[in-house]
């Protein structure tokens, strides 16, 4: 993709619908949640079919993977100065969609 097709992708088609996000977002996040768990039920069956292994992490090992982890993102990411702008905006915007600790419990997310 051009940065042409980019700014035509966001300026055409991102920006007039942008108001509709939320209400889509909230109607979709259930559904949404069952699609997510069932694809990872299933990935996991088809990698123990194989011979493989799950481990599920705890969640103060999740939390601390994650931790380690996004050091890694803002390093690279958050390092160039092309893509540093964009990235902060994500990130922004998945830090006000963080799971709460209900949907940890229940096993959503990583």
């Amino acid at each position: 993709m051009t940065n042409g097709h980019a700014v035509f992708i966001f300026r055409d088609i991102v920006v007039p619908f942008a108001h509709l996000a939320p209400h889509v977002g909230a109607e979709l996040e259930r559904y949404m949640e069952d699609v997510v768990l069932r694809y990872d039920r299933r990935a996991a069956n088809l990698w123990r079919s194989k011979g493989g292994e799950v481990i599920r992490l705890s969640t103060a090992d999740r939390d601390e993977f994650m931790a380690r982890t996004a050091k890694i993102g803002d390093r690279i990411m958050g390092g160039d100065a092309k893509l540093a702008p964009m990235y902060n905006k994500l990130k922004a915007c998945a830090a006000t969609t963080r799971l709460t600790d209900h949907e940890n419990k229940k096993g959503s997310g990583l």
